[in-house]
């Protein structure tokens, strides 16, 4: 009898893991000129999971830029909570790396020391920090340039060498400021099949701003669509596509999901 019951009981559940990043009501605003507030966000709740891809997308202006600041330390909220694996988020956390619109790079170094600039401060031995910057220099496709400067480099190389730099530190979490949005469609296409490839071997959390509803599809498992400023949610649309299945762009599901989000759009204008 007793062995029947067991055989009869319901598996035990597994608890659901705590988001690695979840915002509570976040609320964020700036003094303008004339010294009156000027609200930026409103009441923003959201859970990221780990090792999630999720965009931002959302008018020009809206306040995109500052919820990725807050999520990276860079700012603080004024009203509401972030959290990074259930502690409150205080300034930028160490396992969390920021690609920002224009490449970060230092001009007077090359690839690769651009590239070793964060291990050889956190005191790796020279001969491990040079096999972990080469391999990462290969990985976005920058191997033979690992003795050229920044100067000599075309937008997209730099953006890779940035990257590099970046994901050569292990971060759990990638926040990106819209850093493709200034190259031509044939290298950004191949940023994002770079990103699809490195988040095979090395995952990793992406959260990035984008204005480019293709984009979003691309390379996002899950949109979140913002208002006008002070900006909150309007909603947030799952893309039912495989990495690979979201490059097809001239598929009718891609068109589908992409007028879906449009609509969304144009609701907030």
């Amino acid at each position: 009898m007793r062995s029947d019951l067991r055989q009869n009981s319901p598996a035990p559940v597994s608890p659901k893991p705590a988001p690695l990043i979840r915002a509570e009501h976040i609320g964020k605003s700036y003094t303008a000129a004339d010294g009156n507030l000027l609200p930026v966000l409103q009441d923003i709740s959201l859970a990221i999971e780990q090792n999630a891809s999720v965009a931002l997308l959302g008018p020009s202006g809206c306040g995109k830029t500052t919820l990725l600041h807050l999520m990276a330390g860079f700012l603080q909220p004024d009203g509401g909570q972030l959290y990074y694996k259930g502690k409150p988020l205080g300034e930028l956390h160490p396992q969390t790396g920021v690609l920002f619109q224009s490449p970060t790079l230092f001009n007077w170094l090359t690839v690769e020391d651009n590239v070793a600039f964060g291990l050889k401060r956190a005191g790796l031995a020279k001969a491990e920090r040079q096999a972990r910057c080469a391999g990462f220099i290969r990985r976005v496709g920058l191997a033979g340039f690992e003795k050229a400067y920044p100067a000599q480099l075309s937008g997209g190389m730099q953006q890779r060498a940035a990257l590099a730099r970046i994901l050569v530190l292990e971060p759990e979490v990638l926040l990106l400021d819209e850093p493709f949005g200034a190259l031509d469609a044939m290298t950004r296409r191949n940023m994002h099949k770079l990103l699809f490839e490195l988040r095979k071997d090395i995952p990793f959390t992406t959260v990035f701003i984008t204005h480019d509803v293709e984009e979003a599809v691309i390379l996002a498992e899950r949109v979140v669509v913002l208002s006008q400023r002070p900006a909150r949610i309007i909603k947030e649309v799952t893309v039912p596509f495989t990495p690979e299945e979201s490059l097809d762009v001239d598929s009718h599901a891609f068109a589908d999901i992409k007028k879906q989000i449009r609509t969304l759009l144009e609701q907030t204008e």
